[in-house]
């Protein structure tokens, strides 16, 4: 097999997909083959796991190659601890001597597989994911609900035409064959958004019922652990000062939260690690500020509590995070909300907090947690709301000062700007690998973009070890940037988009379009000419403006033999 038919230009297809749950024991198994059929199918061979316990005896995977001659690699490895692009940890499971033509069999075990709110749920709410990158020739899905009442069964979704989940005895169970391939285009929402899906839940009365009656449950759970202590609030006294106001006395407990461990973005320790290190389980916010460690829920839940204890109006807001999903009211599950920000209320108004995103800056949210649905209580009195959207974004600025040579080689600095959120990736990449895997990212993705023959080499990165404050990165510039045209020199005029590709250029689009941040970008081009060179044509001023803070303008000016071209959009 070289190709399927139903999908020609398949790089790898899904030949057979099954997963099945227990409902009551939320045991989890999961199977599948894939065909590669191209190079660019080889990365089907590193698969993304869901999150794996700590323990070792709630998991079991496996995994085999087999080549085009019946050769069998069996795996024999490890799932590997990697952080996705937001600093999320996730295991992926790398098959052994992937080739074009072998077939990857693979699956895994949970024995309880749980998640965010498993106190609440009782039973294991799963989520079909039924569209993927490849296309799926043959899916089957299976939900055991032995012990439940069937008509409390629901499930939400998105389908193909024709595809249905259908009850059964004791389950229930979705069959699907041709599912096409996940599309791939610029700007799409998030994936469980966009793909095919069910979304599963248990309740046997109305929505409001559901959310009226389990509202006091989670607000009862949230106070017992973010009550201050009277430990807790003598701590506070001592990292604020009298004299302090509001936004000094919030931005030490800030800070202080932000020199904790976050173990999303390290590992949790083991019961018996804990044990040996004289601690207890982290039941309330004391325990992880004696800790010094937790999770980026409990350490939102912790700036709560310092808040609290300084004397200010505090409680935390459930959110669905935009990079991968949409809080929906009508699923029926408070598993959808997987992250957590802090709000403090001050002179009337409310102010958002981002404590548990290490390095989001003061006063901030991450883009993931900006404008996103969620649900807080006023007083006991649940409340869906969304998160603001962020007034400032990421704004970055870049300034390039050239000096050019009659032969059109060019020299200088550049110099790059990060403010407020738009150094947030780089930081957490800082946190998840080290400062020359981000200098090489920064390098990598500029030299992407400017003229070919310009070289860049990066003379200082300064900020990265810190959460407010700018993010600044310094190169020298050399090369050849003009194209000599008997008397002329031909000059790019947009320094720093000159390779860039065209978004939107499809003639078809099947998605939606979705924006992940509010951002504001401000180039800066200042061009010194030879004295022997004049200036015989400057780029058109053009101004795109589609809101009054959204748009695109081009400027450029001389005056001498400086030549000054300003490019910004937001």
């Amino acid at each position: 097999m070289t190709s399927y038919a139903k999908a020609p230009d398949a790089p790898a297809v899904v030949l057979l997909y099954d997963e099945s749950e227990g409902a009551t024991s939320a045991e989890v198994t999961v199977h599948v083959r894939v065909k590669v059929l191209k190079e660019s199918g080889l990365s089907a061979g590193t698969v993304d796991l869901p999150f794996l316990s700590t323990d070792p005896f709630d998991q079991e995977v496996y995994a085999r190659t087999i080549h085009p001659d019946g050769a069998i690699i069996p795996y024999s490895g490890k799932p590997l601890d990697q952080m996705d692009s937001i600093g999320q940890k996730t295991k992926v499971l790398a098959l052994p001597d992937v080739t074009v033509g072998s077939i990857l069999e693979y699956g895994y075990h949970f024995r309880g597989l749980t998640s965010f709110y498993t106190y609440l749920e009782h039973n294991f709410a799963p989520h079909w994911v039924v569209q993927e990158k490849y296309f799926v020739c043959t899916a089957h899905f299976h939900l055991d609900t032995s012990d439940i009442d069937p008509a409390s069964v629901l499930w939400v979704g998105k389908l193909p035409e024709g595809a249905e989940v259908k009850r059964i005895k004791n389950g229930a169970e979705l069959n699907l064959t041709d599912v096409p391939a996940l599309p791939g285009e610029d700007y799409m929402p998030p994936p469980a958004v966009r793909n095919y899906h069910v979304r599963f839940f248990y309740w046997s009365g109305t929505r409001n019922s559901y959310w009226g009656t389990t509202a006091n449950d989670v607000d009862d759970h949230w106070m017992n652990f973010y009550k201050p202590s009277k430990s807790l609030t003598a701590d506070v006294n001592q990292i604020i000062a009298p004299g302090d106001n509001d936004e000094q006395k919030l931005r030490k407990l800030y800070d202080a939260v932000m020199t904790l461990e976050n173990t999303d973005l390290t590992r949790e320790r083991s019961k018996r690690e804990d044990k040996t290190a004289g601690l207890k389980e982290a039941h309330n916010s004391e325990d992880v500020w004696l800790r010094k460690r937790g999770t980026s829920n409990k350490l939102a839940l912790l700036y709560v509590a310092l808040a609290r204890a300084a004397g200010y109006p505090a409680y935390p807001m459930a959110v669905t995070s935009r990079n991968w999903g949409a809080f929906n009211q009508d699923v029926l599950s408070w598993s959808q909300l997987d992250d957590m920000i802090a709000i403090v209320s001050l002179n009337g108004h409310e102010f958002f907090f981002d404590p548990g995103t290490r390095d989001c800056p003061f006063g901030h949210l991450a883009w993931w947690h900006s404008n996103v649905g969620g649900i807080s209580f006023e007083g006991k009195q649940l409340k869906f709301r969304l998160t603001p959207a962020e007034s400032v974004g990421a704004q970055t600025q870049r300034l390039a000062e050239l000096k050019l040579n009659p032969d059109g080689d060019v020299e200088g600095t550049l110099t790059i700007t990060w403010n407020y959120i738009a150094a947030l990736s780089n930081r957490r990449q800082f946190l998840r690998e080290d400062q020359q895997a981000v200098e090489n990212t920064i390098a990598n993705n500029l030299q992407a973009r400017i003229p070919v023959g310009v070289q860049l080499k990066l003379i200082s990165l300064k900020g990265l070890d810190t959460y407010n404050g700018p993010l600044v990165a310094t190169f020298s510039v050399s090369g050849k940037l003009a194209t000599v045209t008997g008397k002329r020199l031909i000059v790019p005029a947009e320094f720093f988009a000159s390779r860039e590709k065209p978004i939107f250029s499809s003639q078809t689009r099947t998605q939606d379009i979705a924006f992940p941040e509010i951002f504001a970008l401000q180039d800066t081009v200042r061009l010194t000419l030879p004295p022997s060179i004049a200036v015989e044509a400057l780029p058109e001023t053009k101004t795109l403006l589609i809101d009054k803070d959204v748009g695109y303008q081009v400027r450029a000016s001389a005056s001498g033999n400086q030549i000054l071209i300003q490019r910004g959009y937001s």
